[in-house]
């Protein structure tokens, strides 16, 4: 499974994948919002929807179990994108899948509890409450 990045480009990888010699099919992937992609392909603002949407192109079910490292560096001058992080890691959570976070730059500031507290995204469930769900999952979260 190939994302795009930032660019939104889904043209990125393909001569690498083109260049792999696994046998396996791969699935090129573009983020909602870009590159022509509905910002809410489920039609709805569910936070897990984007995780959804690779679950249901990049994951056919053959495999078992997927390792997830989600990464981000958003802090709490954007609170929406900040607590995507954990939102999507209890949608991958929830799937049965292996998932770990990973902080860094002003993303680290949101393990502090009165920062985690005081982050409200907009449409979805406050920081604290995806927080407390990824300590119960038990995501590893690394800073």
């Amino acid at each position: 499974m190939f994302l795009p990045g930032a660019s939104g480009n889904t043209q990125f990888w393909r001569p690498v994948g083109a260049q792999l010699r696994h046998p396996g099919a791969r699935r090129f992937l573009a983020w909602p919002g870009f590159g022509g992609v509905p910002s809410q392909p489920t039609g709805s603002r569910d936070s897990r929807a984007p995780v959804k949407l690779i679950l249901t192109l990049g994951w056919n079910g053959a495999h078992k179990r997927m390792k997830v490292l989600i990464k981000s560096a958003w802090g709490s001058a954007d609170p929406t994108q900040a607590s995507f992080p954990f939102h999507h890691a209890n949608a991958f959570a929830e799937a049965g899948h292996a998932v770990q976070i990973f902080l860094l730059g002003e993303a680290v500031s949101l393990m502090r509890a009165v920062v985690a507290g005081s982050v409200i995204p907009v449409g979805w469930a406050p920081l604290s409450d995806a927080l407390a769900k990824v300590v119960d999952h038990r995501v590893p979260i690394h800073v």
